[in-house]
C-alpha cells in the first residue's frame, strides 16, 4: 500500500524557501553590522523560522524519506508538524517587521533591544498558535484518520 504524502510537499517547499531567503538576508546583514562595529545578534524573529525549518526537516522530511510515514502515528505527527511549522513561518514576517519597529514600535527612539517588545509579542503568539495547531492537527489525524 502506498502512502500519499503529497500534501506535505507544499509545506516543506514554502517553509524551506522562506528560510533559505531569510538566512541569506540575515547573515549578510549581520556581517555588514559586524564590519561597522555594531552589535550582532540572532533576533527572536529568526528563531521562529529556524524552529520551523528544524521541525519540517526532522519531523516531516526524515519520516517521509525513511518510509516511517507509512505508520499512522508517525504520519499524524508529520502532518501536525508541517501545519505547526507553517504557522511559525507565517508569524515570521510580522515578528521581523516588529524587530525593525515597522509594527508596534514606530514611536520608539531608544536603542533597539533583542527582542523588541512587539517582536516578543509576535514570537510568543506564533509559538502559541503553532502549538495549538500541532495539538489540533494531531488529534484530528489520530481520532479521524484517513481511510
Amino acid at each position: 500500500m502506498s502512502i500519499d504524502v503529497s500534501g506535505l510537499i507544499p509545506a516543506v517547499s514554502i517553509v524551506g524557501s522562506l528560510a533559505a531567503a531569510a538566512v541569506v538576508f540575515r547573515v549578510k546583514r549581520e556581517l555588514d553590522m559586524q564590519k561597522k562595529g555594531e552589535i550582532t545578534w540572532l533576533p527572536w524573529c529568526d528563531v521562529l523560522l529556524l524552529s520551523a525549518v528544524t521541525l519540517i526537516l526532522l519531523v516531516v522530511v526524515v519520516p517521509v524519506t525513511t518510509g516511517l510515514v507509512a505508520h499512522l502515528p508517525v504520519r499524524a505527527v508529520a502532518v501536525a508538524a508541517a501545519a505547526a511549522a507553517t504557522v511559525l513561518a507565517a508569524a515570521y514576517p510580522y515578528a521581523l517587521l516588529a524587530h525593525y519597529r515597522l509594527l508596534l514600535g514606530r514611536g520608539r527612539t531608544d536603542p533597539r533591544t533583542n527582542p523588541e517588545p512587539g517582536e516578543r509579542l509576535f514570537v510568543w503568539l506564533g509559538v502559541a498558535l503553532a502549538t495549538a495547531t500541532f495539538i489540533f492537527a494531531l488529534a484530528c489525524r489520530l481520532y479521524a484518520p484517513d481511510k
